[in-house]
């Protein structure tokens, strides 16, 4: 696994996680957002500055890919082994068919930023932002549909279990859940300030976390959600 972050920083742990002490050359200073491996030996990271990274070794080197972009790229999904999608500030999206080697842009119809993006399966994704925006496709990120939305908060994270029930956190600390995919939302707070990530394990068991180190779970779809000590 891998790690990156601010000034090029990369690490790798080789042992499941109980060490990151082998620092990767990322041959960059900018600042990264998101990797994503496709398989065992191909991978990408996306960053400041338009920055795209392609390794084809496992992570050992690192080539810089021209994204023809100055924007900050936020987030990557691949709904299969050669497409993905990359998204990021004023509300650009770019596809690849290849496996990352070369993106082109997709025209989706916000200026928005864009914080987070989820392929479901092949055809399915999803993808969200600053002002409540949401965004969804049909057909693997070739063209993007923009939901109605049903807040005006930043929203940072989402997952979907399947390609109808998904659940999205924003900085106003609420869980938002749709079943229909996304055009309702029923809502849920434990009264946090800015949730930033959540994931689910299986259909029922999900959890949530953000500011001041509170974690929150679920063990029943999010319906119901309590904090975990």
């Amino acid at each position: 696994g891998f790690v990156a972050g601010g000034s090029g920083f990369l690490r790798k742990t080789t042992n499941g996680g109980e060490n990151w002490n082998v620092l990767i050359s990322s041959g960059t200073t900018r600042e990264l957002f998101s990797i994503n491996f496709v398989d065992q030996t191909t991978g990408l990271i996306c960053g400041a500055i338009g920055t795209i990274l392609r390794t084809t070794d496992e992570g050992n080197s690192w080539q810089n890919i021209n994204s023809g972009r100055t924007n900050t790229l936020k987030a990557m999904d691949f709904a299969d082994g050669n497409s993905g999608v990359i998204v990021g500030d004023g509300g650009i999206i770019l596809k690849t068919t290849n496996t990352g080697l070369n993106w082109g842009s997709v025209n989706q119809g916000t200026f928005r930023n864009i914080e987070e993006i989820e392929f479901v399966d092949n055809d399915y994704g999803y993808a969200v932002g600053d002002s409540g925006t949401v965004l969804k496709t049909t057909n693997g990120g070739i063209n993007w549909l923009t939901l109605t939305p049903y807040t005006n908060a930043k929203l940072l994270d989402l997952e979907f279990i399947n390609n109808y029930t998904g659940f999205i956190v924003d900085t106003n600390g609420i869980t938002s859940k749709t079943t229909n995919g996304g055009i309702t939302w029923s809502t849920s707070s434990l009264g946090s300030n800015w949730l930033s990530s959540i994931c689910f394990v299986n259909d029922n068991t999900g959890y949530s976390a953000g500011i001041f180190e509170r974690i929150q779970k679920t063990t029943n779809g999010g319906s119901t959600w309590f904090y975990v000590n």
